[in-house]
């Protein structure tokens, strides 16, 4: 469960569908970050992108969870939890980048149209599914962001907050140790192979 605008929900069915499309884009990412030893999060000006890959990780695990089950509390805003969640949506638009530049279709242009429908309950003002604009793409993205965020204060720079805003830049996702990460593998595979 998660706070959104609307009220404390999980994803539609629709929008886990494209949410754990883009999901498991990032998860494979933040496993390459792992395998290579990737410091280079520490040069990042967000706190989701400071973040360790490991910790990176169970972050994902865990905004996840509350996307998609019901049964889970919602978790309190953080920088990064609300990072990470953007950071999901914005992988799908890298996979529509990604399409348009391999002409490969419009699959995940279609499935950004369906779940931008289903938000505004009418299909006004989308692009057509073979459009190439890169932009109108990112308009529907942030449609999708601003149903689950209230803000984007997450991308704040980190150096510049004052000390009663601080509570929020923290994390209550573990930085899993080698047990903990097997953990957090076994809850992401199983978030991404349920339906």
């Amino acid at each position: 469960m998660w706070r959104t605008p609307r009220g404390s929900r999980i994803l539609t069915d629709l929008e886990w569908q494209l949410f754990s499309t883009a999901l498991r884009s990032a998860v494979v990412d933040v496993e390459a970050q792992i395998d290579a030893e990737d410091r280079d999060h520490e040069e990042a000006t967000t706190y989701f992108g400071r973040m360790r890959p490991e910790h990176k990780l169970s972050e994902l695990a865990e905004i996840a969870s509350a996307l998609r089950y019901a049964e889970s509390r919602p978790p309190s805003h953080t920088a990064a939890n609300e990072g990470a969640i953007s950071a999901v949506y914005y992988q799908f638009l890298t996979r529509i980048e990604t399409e348009i530049e391999d002409g490969t279709g419009n699959a995940h242009r279609k499935l950004l149209q369906k779940v931008a429908m289903s938000i505004r309950g009418e299909g006004k003002g989308l692009p057509v599914q073979n459009s190439e604009n890169i932009e109108d793409w990112a308009l529907l993205i942030d449609e999708c962001v601003d149903e689950v965020l209230f803000d984007n204060d997450f991308s704040l720079p980190c150096e510049h907050l004052s000390d009663d805003e601080s509570s929020y830049f923290r994390s209550d996702a573990t930085d899993p140790s080698e047990a903990g990460l097997a953990e957090v593998r076994e809850i992401l595979e199983e978030l991404l192979s349920s339906p």
